[in-house]
């Protein structure tokens, strides 16, 4: 007998893209990236949505939303901090 399949939830991740420096700004954008996955592991879809930009001038820091979703700006500045040291 066949082993049924059953769409999980899907797994989502925010991740801060690589920072486009103009002028005295860097611009951080913000995506999140959906793996839709079955029982069996088994990638049945993925799909990225753009979601927001950071965008740092004069050592501070302000949030652009680009959909109507509710966003954690605390959280999102904490990314963009990581994302710094992390490549510095």
């Amino acid at each position: 007998m066949d082993k049924m399949e059953f769409i999980m939830k899907p797994e989502v991740d925010t991740i801060i893209g690589n920072p486009i420096e103009i002028s005295d700004r860097i611009i951080y954008p913000v995506i999140q990236i959906s793996i839709l996955k079955s029982n069996t592991g088994n990638v049945k879809g993925a799909w990225i949505v753009p979601v927001a930009v950071v965008v740092e001038e004069d050592l501070e820091m302000f949030l652009i939303r680009l959909n109507d979703e509710n966003i954690d700006f605390e959280e999102l500045f904490r990314l963009v901090d990581c994302y710094k040291a992390k490549n510095r």
